[in-house]
């Protein structure tokens, strides 16, 4: 099954979440940017002040409906009554929120409130990495050397094979690596064949391979930007080699790692805005956050400085920019679109977009995953 493209770890918050709504950040300060902990502090301090509004809310409506029961001839709660009570409630507005009314009196059920909130995060799909847009594909190797040019060429053209093509592709680049270690061009591609040969690795269970190809890729993608900041390639590979290692670190680094996978796709996207798989994957990072619940998400937005109205609709105009630029070039588009309607409870639309990433042939790895997937979610919506 394919797996959310972002989780708590890749937003790099290792956040702990509390019945009292308190954040624990302490563990993170020593490890990540000043920047990222004054974000932090304002994040604890905005929830610490929603989370006050939330109870005193929950309190109210929980008087009011003993206020009803009373009216009613019926027995209010008391602090130590251990009925069940029913999760309805209705809605209420806390600060700029619409929330669902859950009445509550015991620190436990806050808790288990919370604990609902984390269920279904696994560890994350690495994004889309498998093509480029074809218009662009050679623009950027122009004022290369002519035997470089050539040799690159060859290297696009099996970054569009077979699993076997990748394998190929990366020993071809390691046999000239000492001989253009001074090239972006050259760098931002290794850094894309290793990972492409590292998806090989993930299928076969060799983890520690893996592992050890994602972390030179990044290296490499590391040397392109210093040697070309305005590649917008080698921004791309850097940032999806930042999203794949955090499978391996430890909340404190994933950390930093979320905040540069934004800060380079962000980067990619304002060098070459009309690239359709760089809006797809701004898109997916935006869905994963949307599509949090309400203290995750307000965490999330207050750590990269986002929207505080951000929602699934804009995770959807950016799959519908990609999508026009580039139609059909991805079932992964289609596929989004799809979980974000389904999101928003628009299953019928929904069904349309899933249609489409079902009769995408696509390629990769990821793509039949997709594929399979919206199979299953057809099965569930039509």
């Amino acid at each position: 099954m394919l797996k959310n493209l972002m989780t708590w770890k890749e937003f790099g918050l290792g956040l702990l979440v509390g019945a009292s709504g308190t954040i624990v950040v302490t563990h993170l300060v020593n490890n990540i940017w000043p920047s990222d902990v004054q974000r932090l502090a304002e994040a604890t301090r905005e929830l610490q002040r929603e989370c006050r509004e939330l109870r005193a809310a929950l309190r109210a409506s929980s008087d009011e409906t003993d206020g009803e029961v009373r009216r009613r001839g019926g027995r209010p709660r008391t602090p130590g009554d251990t009925r069940p009570r029913s999760r309805g409630g209705g809605m209420k507005r806390v600060g700029s929120e619409i929330i669902s009314l859950h009445p509550s009196t015991s620190d436990e059920d806050e808790d288990l409130d919370f604990e609902e909130a984390y269920e279904g995060f696994t560890t994350p799909e690495y994004p889309l990495l498998y093509k480029d847009a074809p218009e662009q594909r050679f623009q950027s190797i122009a004022t290369t050397s002519e035997e470089l040019k050539e040799f690159l060429v060859e290297i696009d053209k099996l970054f569009d094979g077979s699993q076997s093509d990748h394998q190929e592709a990366l020993r071809r680049m390691l046999a000239k690596e000492s001989q253009y270690t001074s090239e972006s061009e050259f760098l931002w591609r290794l850094t894309r064949a290793k990972i492409l040969v590292s998806e090989v690795c993930r299928i076969e269970g060799n983890d520690e391979e893996r592992k050890r190809l994602v972390f030179e890729g990044r290296e490499h993608a590391k040397c392109a930007i210093d040697l070309n900041e305005e590649s917008s390639d080698s921004h791309k590979y850097y940032a999806i080699t930042q999203g794949i290692i955090t499978d391996w670190v430890s909340f404190s680094e994933a950390a930093t790692l979320g905040n540069e996978y934004k800060q380079h796709i962000e980067r990619a996207l304002e060098l070459r805005p009309e690239e359709p798989y760089l809006n797809h994957l701004y898109g997916r990072f935006l869905f994963s956050i949307a599509n949090l619940g309400w203290m995750q998400r307000k965490a999330a937005i207050m750590m990269y400085g986002l929207s505080q109205s951000l929602s699934l609709d804009d995770a959807l105009a950016w799959f519908e920019k990609a999508e026009e630029l580039q139609p059909g070039f991805s079932n992964l588009n289609p596929f989004y679109s799809a979980k974000c309607y389904i999101a928003k409870g628009q299953t019928d639309v929904a069904v349309e977009f899933l249609r489409k990433a079902v009769s995408d042939p696509g390629r990769s790895f990821e793509e039949n995953e997709v594929r399979q997937e919206a199979k299953e979610l057809l099965q569930r919506y039509e």
